[in-house]
């Protein structure tokens, strides 16, 4: 059997906003997880994903890294949901933090210079249940 844990990449769109105290932020959206192959092979089901814990207390973190290196924790989600594209999720980046700064700018760098590459959203979990089959 496979192992319960996945890893699923797509790309994310960032944004400049300015909130309702006229501060600047660092907002990203976009579609997290869909039903297609990821780039190990697998299939995740997005209806079938438990978004409490994301919604509730869920962290943005940089390249999985948080475990490791708690500066990794760049921002929060401040929507999750299920649509018929797949797991959508806005966030905001603290802007207080150097990396979220960093990676927004590498963001903004690669749209600009980049024709083809752009940073993503990699969604990781376990899975409850596995399809015998896949």
């Amino acid at each position: 059997m496979k192992e319960k844990s996945f890893n699923f990449w797509v790309p994310i769109e960032f944004s400049k906003a300015i909130d309702k105290k006229g501060n600047e932020t660092m907002k990203i959206k976009g579609i997290a997880s869909t039903s297609k192959e990821d780039t190990d092979g697998e299939f995740l089901d997005p209806s079938g994903f438990d978004l409490t814990k994301l919604q509730k207390s869920g962290y943005i973190n940089y390249h999985h890294q948080s475990r490791n290196n708690p500066n990794a924790i760049i921002g929060e989600p401040t929507k999750a949901e299920i649509t018929e594209k797949g797991l959508y999720i806005e966030g905001e980046l603290y802007k207080d933090s150097e990396m979220a700064k960093s990676v927004y700018n590498l963001a903004k760098v690669l749209e600009k210079n980049s024709k083809t590459r752009r940073l993503g959203f990699s969604i990781e979990g376990k899975a409850t249940e596995r399809d015998p089959l896949n």
